[in-house]
């Protein structure tokens, strides 16, 4: 559904594979990544806390947190939220998030 532009159809599918893979963090991610696009900040806010309920040092997560928070214009909330995906675990884009943190 996301590569043929249905981002409502996206994300609910997003939603029903996370709720099957209840100790998964991926399908929320990947919805939160989608929101962020979409500039759906509120919603992939929501999803990144449940993502990170189950995944808390997700670098991913931890940087897409972050682009939710500087895209509501709370740049400090991002800051903080950048430097923890530099420690976090897992693929994170290393130096996007370096260079959004100069």
């Amino acid at each position: 559904y996301e590569r043929t532009d249905k981002s409502e159809e996206a994300i609910a599918q997003y939603r029903k594979a996370a709720d099957i893979q209840q100790g998964e963090a991926g399908a929320l991610i990947a919805a939160a990544r989608l929101g962020v696009k979409l500039t759906r900040h509120l919603l992939a806010i929501a999803l990144l806390d449940k993502a990170l309920a189950r995944a808390p040092r997700s670098g991913e997560a931890l940087a897409l947190y972050g682009d939710a928070l500087l895209g509501r214009g709370d740049k400090k909330g991002a800051r903080d939220y950048y430097q923890r995906a530099l420690l976090g675990e897992g693929p994170v884009d290393r130096a996007r998030v370096q260079a959004l943190l100069k």
